[in-house]
C-alpha cells in the first residue's frame, strides 16, 4: 500500500487547542498525547467505493512529542481501502478504524506509527495492512460514534426504546488490553435526548445535554472499588453552562480542550449550495461561548481537533 504526501487538495478542517498546555491543569494531570490528526475520506485513487485513510503528523515543532514534524495542511495518505471506515479516532500514535460491515456488528482494527529519524517520515506498525482488534456486537444497538482515549477506544450505540432486552436509550463499551466490556452509564444518562463522546479525553468521557446547559460525566477508574459498582458511582458529573444542542446532528466534533468541552457545528448556507458557517463554541466549565467562525465554501470532509 502507498503513503503519500498530500496538501491541502482536499477540504478538511483542523482545530488547534485554544489554550497552552502549561496553563494549570487538575491535580493528576499527565502530559498530553502527541498531536496526530486521522481521518477517513472516499478513494483518492478515484475508486467509487473505496477509503483512503489520511494520517495528520505533528504540524510544527514544540507541539509535544519526540517525532518528526509537517508543515501546516500536510496530510499523508497512509492505507487504501476497499471501504470507507464508518470511524476513524486515534490517541497519541495508535488509530483504530471501526467498519460497519453488519447492521448489529462493528470489525475494528488498529494501526501504530513510529518515527524513522534517519528520513523525517513516520513508518506504519504493521507496515501493510492493520491489526485486528476484538469485533464488537452491538445487542441491538445503532452505532453513533466512535472516541480513541489512553487505554484503548469507545463506542457510542443507541437502541430503541423497543430493544428486546428492554434497556433501549444510549449504550457505551470500551475496548483495552481485557477486551470489550460495557459500561453501565449513570442513571438517567441512557434516556437523554443528546449524548456524544468526548475526543482528547483521558478517561471515558460523555457530555449530555440538560435543560440548564449539559453536563460532562466521566469515568474515573481511578476512585476507590468501594466506589465503582453497577449503580453509576464509578462516574463523576461536571456541570457546564454552554449547551449542548438537542439535535446533534450539526455537530460535527465534540472535543476537549486545556480542560474546556468545546463543540464544532456546521449550519448549511441557506441557498443550499453544499457550503456553511462552521462555528467552534465552548461550553466550560471555565471558558464558555464562541471561539472562532469560519465560512466554509462547501462541507468539510472532517474536523479533527489537535
Amino acid at each position: 500500500m502507498r503513503a503519500n504526501w498530500w496538501g491541502v487538495g482536499i477540504f478538511f478542517i483542523v482545530l488547534a487547542s485554544f489554550v497552552s498546555p502549561a496553563q494549570s491543569q487538575p491535580a493528576g494531570y499527565t502530559a498530553a498525547p502527541e498531536p496526530h490528526g486521522w481521518m477517513g475520506v472516499r478513494s483518492l485513487d478515484g475508486d467509487d467505493d473505496g477509503g483512503t485513510l489520511l494520517h495528520l503528523p505533528p504540524r510544527c515543532e514544540g507541539v509535544g512529542g519526540a517525532g518528526p514534524t509537517v508543515e501546516a495542511g500536510t496530510a499523508r495518505a497512509v492505507r487504501e481501502f476497499a471501504s470507507v471506515p464508518a470511524a476513524v479516532t486515534g490517541w497519541d500514535r495508535r488509530v483504530y478504524l471501526v467498519f460497519a460491515a453488519w447492521a448489529d456488528r462493528l470489525e475494528v482494527f488498529s494501526i501504530r506509527v513510529s518515527p524513522a529519524r534517519a528520513s523525517g517520515a513516520w513508518l506504519t506498525d504493521p507496515a501493510t495492512g492493520a491489526s485486528a482488534e476484538p469485533a464488537l456486537v452491538l445487542d441491538g444497538a445503532a452505532f453513533v460514534e466512535a472516541a480513541a482515549y489512553a487505554e484503548g477506544l469507545l463506542i457510542l450505540g443507541r437502541a430503541e426504546a423497543e430493544s428486546s432486552d428492554g434497556l433501549g436509550g444510549w449504550r457505551l463499551w470500551r475496548l483495552d488490553r481485557q477486551g470489550w466490556e460495557f459500561l453501565a452509564l449513570p442513571e438517567g444518562v441512557a434516556g437523554s435526548e443528546a449524548v456524544r463522546l468526548v475526543r482528547g479525553s483521558r478517561e471515558p468521557t460523555v457530555v449530555v445535554a440538560t435543560e440548564t446547559g449539559s453536563t460532562r460525566w466521566t469515568y474515573a477508574a481511578h476512585m476507590g472499588e468501594e466506589q465503582q459498582d453497577p449503580a453509576g458511582k464509578a462516574w463523576k458529573s461536571e456541570s457546564l453552562r454552554g449547551s449542548l444542542p438537542a439535535q446533534t446532528s450539526g455537530v460535527l466534533s465534540v472535543f476537549v480542550s486545556g480542560g474546556d468541552v468545546c463543540i464544532a457545528i456546521m449550519t448549511e448556507h441557506d441557498e443550499g449550495d453544499g457550503g456553511g458557517t462552521l462555528e467552534v463554541r465552548a461550553l466550560g466549565p471555565g471558558l464558555v461561548g464562541r471561539v472562532a467562525v469560519m465560512d466554509c465554501a462547501e462541507s468539510p470532509i472532517a474536523v479533527v481537533p489537535l
